[in-house]
C-alpha cells in the first residue's frame, strides 16, 4: 500500500470514529461501527432491528472539511439518524420501499451474528440483496423480517425488482450518439449498476454498439458498454480492471453479455480470440479478490466457522501458454477451509511429492465437504488422500509463477 493510500485509509477511519463518537452521545440505545461495510449500525430503541448509515457518501461530501464546519455536518448527520422514521414493521408498510441491490456474495457476512440477510445468487461471486429505502439510509432485509411479514422470499425479490423497474430513468433507453464503448456513471444512485440486471435492459442497449453487447460493472455506480470486437474489449477490460481495484464499492472486473434466451452471463471469448487472456485474467482477479474479502470477514465470524481454522487463498498464476489460472493448495490439515479454484495443489501421503490437479479431479478423488451457507463456497477435506486416491490424482504440469497472491483485504494487484 502506497503512502497516499495509507493516508486516505487513515482519513476514512478517523471520519468514521468521529461519527461514531457523536452517535454514541446522542441517546441512541445502541450504536456500533462495521469497518467492512464502512457503515454505522444503530438502534433507537433496545431490541428493534438495527438501521444502517453508510458513510461513503457523507465522507465524500464533507470528509475533507475540518473544524466547526465538519463538526456541524456530523451533528446534522447524527440528528437525521435519531429523528429518522421507524423502519416498517409489516409487509404493507415495507413493500413500496423495497429495492434490490447487487453486491459481493461475501457481503452477507457483514450481518451481525444471528442475523441472515435475504440474498440469492445474481452472477458468479455476486448476489442479490433487498433493502428498505429509508431517509437515514438503506436497511438490509433479513430472512427473519420476511418471516415476520408472512410472505415468501420470492415475493419480496419480485416486489423489489418491480419497484426498481418502475423507478428506472428512461434516458438509458434513448438512442445513442455513436457506436463505440459507452460509459454511464451515477455516483448518487446506489442501484445504478443493479439496473442493468432488470429484464430486457441489456438487450435494449444492444443497438447502441455494433455486434454483441458486452457490459462491465466495475463498481455500483458505473456501467461500461462495449461492442464485441477485440480492440474495444481490450481497452475496456483494462479500464474495468483498474476501476474495480480502486473502487470503494467494487462489483466485478468481468464483462457480461446475453445468452440466446436473453439472460445475462459472464462474457466468454472463443478459443484463440485476442482478448481471451484478458477474459480469463478478469475472472481470476474476481475470484481471488472475493475469496480474500471473504477470508477477512470470516476471521471476525467464529460463530460461522469456529476458531483456529486455516482459510485457504486463491492464487493467480501464469502458465506456459501465457494463460491465467487460479490455484489453491491443501497442506493436509483438517482445519483448512479450501476455496474453489481451477486447480488444487496436493501433497502426497508420504509428503515427498506435490502435484497440481484440476479441481474436478480433486472433487472426485478427495472427500470434500462444503461448509453450509458460505458464498463463495469453501470445503473441508475430511481425510488425507490414501495411496489409492493418490494414484487417481493425475498431475497436470503447470509452469506456474505466481502473478498475484492476495492478502486478506486486498482488492487486486497494485
Amino acid at each position: 500500500m502506497s503512502l497516499d493510500e495509507r493516508v486516505a485509509d487513515h482519513a476514512r477511519e478517523r471520519f468514521a470514529k468521529h461519527v461514531l463518537a457523536a452517535a454514541q452521545e446522542s441517546g441512541l440505545a445502541q450504536v456500533w461501527y462495521d469497518p467492512a461495510r464502512y457503515a454505522i449500525a444503530y438502534q433507537r430503541v433496545a431490541g428493534e432491528r438495527p438501521a444502517w448509515l453508510d458513510l461513503e457518501r457523507p465522507f465524500g461530501d464533507f470528509g475533507d472539511t475540518s473544524g466547526p464546519a465538519r463538526q456541524r455536518r456530523i451533528l446534522q448527520l447524527v440528528v437525521s439518524m435519531v429523528n429518522a422514521p421507524a423502519p416498517p414493521q409489516s409487509w404493507d408498510e415495507a413493500r413500496a420501499q423495497l429495492r434490490p441491490i447487487v453486491q459481493s456474495a461475501s457481503f452477507a457476512l457483514t450481518a451481525p451474528a444471528g442475523a441472515a440477510m435475504l440474498t440469492r445468487p445474481a452472477l458468479p461471486h455476486l448476489a442479490q440483496y433487498v433493502v428498505i429505502e429509508l431517509a437515514s439510509g438503506p436497511l438490509y432485509v433479513t430472512r427473519e423480517q420476511v418471516a415476520s411479514w408472512g410472505v415468501g422470499e420470492a415475493d419480496v425479490f419480485a416486489q423489489a425488482w418491480a419497484n426498481l423497474g418502475a423507478a428506472t430513468p428512461v434516458h438509458m433507453a434513448l438512442a445513442p450518439s455513436g457506436r463505440r464503448p459507452l460509459r454511464f456513471v451515477d455516483h448518487d444512485d446506489p442501484y445504478f449498476a443493479t439496473r442493468l440486471l432488470l429484464p430486457g435492459r441489456l438487450a435494449a442497449l444492444a443497438g447502441w454498439v455494433s455486434g454483441r453487447p458486452v457490459a462491465f460493472l466495475p463498481d455500483r455506480s458505473t456501467i461500461i458498454l462495449s461492442p464485441d470486437n477485440p480492440d474495444s474489449l481490450a481497452r475496456v477490460y483494462e479500464v474495468a480492471g483498474a476501476e474495480y481495484a480502486e473502487a470503494n464499492w467494487p462489483l466485478s472486473p468481468q464483462g457480461y453479455t446475453l445468452d440466446d434466451n436473453g439472460a445475462i452471463l459472464p462474457y466468454s471469448a472463443p478459443v484463440g480470440h485476442p482478448v481471451s487472456p484478458r477474459v480469463r485474467a478478469a475472472a481470476a482477479l474476481l475470484s481471488a479478490t472475493e475469496y480474500a474479502t471473504q477470508g477477512r470477514l470470516l476471521e471476525t465470524r467464529p460463530d460461522l466457522i469456529g476458531s483456529d481454522v486455516v482459510l485457504g487463498a486463491v492464487n493467480v498464476v501464469h502458465t506456459q501458454d501465457q494463460g491465467v489460472r487460479t490455484v489453491t493448495s491443501w497442506a493436509g490439515s483438517p482445519r483448512e477451509l479450501l476455496p474453489t479454484a481451477e486447480y488444487l495443489m496436493v501433497r502426497s501421503p508420504e509428503e515427498d511429492e506435490v502435484v497440481i490437479v484440476p479441481w474436478r479431479v480433486a472433487t472426485e478423488a478427495l472427500d470434500l465437504v462444503p461448509i453450509d451457507g458460505l458464498k463463495p463456497p469453501r470445503y473441508v477435506v475430511r481425510s488425507r488422500p490414501t495411496a489409492e486416491t493418490w494414484e487417481r490424482l493425475r498431475p497436470i504440469a503447470l509452469d506456474s509463477k505466481p502473478a498475484y497472491v492476495p492478502k486478506h483485504g486486498d482488492r487486486g494487484p497494485a
